[in-house]
């Protein structure tokens, strides 16, 4: 059990940590009778202020504490292409800036699919993940068929303009390099493009399971 109130695991009945009623709340809750207000976490660690030191509201509203701050490049002055970021619960690289937004994509592909289950995916549980200031925070983008997303797959264009080599292209997929789709139209013969285990460009049947790396536009002020 977890109290609702710091989020200490205990077995008793009373938090041995902040003294909360863990009774109580259960009775509460079951009641549905009283609306519990819970102490504000930082977005990235889930700790309280109690137990990493001040929360400050930054980012479209995104609570980060003293003990993450220094860690989350989007705090910093001055931002660079190439560099990483931690937003949400996942590490995504700069691609691109312009005008206060910022064009990321995923260090690491977030899972295998074949190539028409992914757009569902990204606009759906993917972006589930995110809460609702940080999906404020996403811009939102006319893609193919001039389909409004928040969250998407890299053009060949695109990959071919903000990776300046196969090598930066490589990503893994738990621990291993993996493939991973790119967006674009399907060809008579079902095959789109896709980058390879080795970051060069190649076409591979839409049924097949492969990599999805997340892109989006970010916004900075």
């Amino acid at each position: 059990m977890i109290c609702l109130k710091c989020g200490t695991p205990s077995s008793e009945t009373q938090c041995p940590a902040c003294g909360f009623d863990v009774q109580t709340v259960r009775r509460v809750v079951s009641l549905a009778a009283v609306s519990i207000e819970l102490e504000p976490r930082c977005s990235f660690c889930g700790q309280t202020e109690k137990a990493c030191g001040r929360l400050h509201t930054g980012l479209r509203g995104v609570t980060i504490c003293n003990t993450c701050v220094n860690g989350y490049c989007l705090w910093k002055p001055t931002l660079t292409v190439g560099s990483s970021v931690r937003f949400g619960t996942y590490d995504w690289r700069i691609l691109k800036i312009r005008n206060n937004e910022a064009l990321i994509i995923t260090e690491k592909l977030v899972r295998k699919l074949a190539y028409n289950a992914v757009q569902p995916f990204l606009g759906g549980a993917f972006l589930h993940h995110f809460n609702p200031h940080e999906q404020d925070a996403m811009v939102e983008t006319v893609r193919n068929n001039n389909t409004k997303v928040k969250v998407f797959l890299l053009s060949y264009e695109e990959a071919l303009r903000h990776f300046r080599s196969d090598v930066e292209r490589i990503t893994k997929h738990k621990g291993t390099n993996t493939s991973w789709w790119l967006s674009g139209d399907v060809s008579k013969h079902g095959h789109a493009q896709h980058i390879r285990d080795n970051g060069s460009f190649c076409w591979g049947g839409i049924l097949n399971s492969i990599g999805v790396r997340p892109a989006l536009w970010l916004k900075l002020d």
